[in-house]
């Protein structure tokens, strides 16, 4: 059975995993940078917090959206 799920969840989802990702390259160029490098893992920092974010919120909605799918079959039954 496929679940239909709002574009939304795929949206988060690839916006987390960008985040994450410019997060990873932020802190691999801070081995480089070393007059930036406070600068660099501090926004390093602040992209993964904000893509583990965007992560954990597209995780909640395909559960809350599973629910609901959930709720509306056992209603129509």
């Amino acid at each position: 059975m496929r679940l239909n799920r709002p574009i939304m969840i795929s949206i988060l989802r690839l916006a987390g995993g960008l985040a994450c990702a410019a997060g990873a390259g932020l802190l691999v160029i801070a081995f480089w940078a070393e007059e930036l490098r406070a600068l660099l893992i501090l926004s390093a920092a602040a992209a993964g917090a904000v893509g583990l974010t965007f992560l954990g919120f597209a995780t909640n909605l395909v559960i809350l959206n599973d629910i609901r799918s959930h709720l509306q079959s056992r209603d129509d039954k």
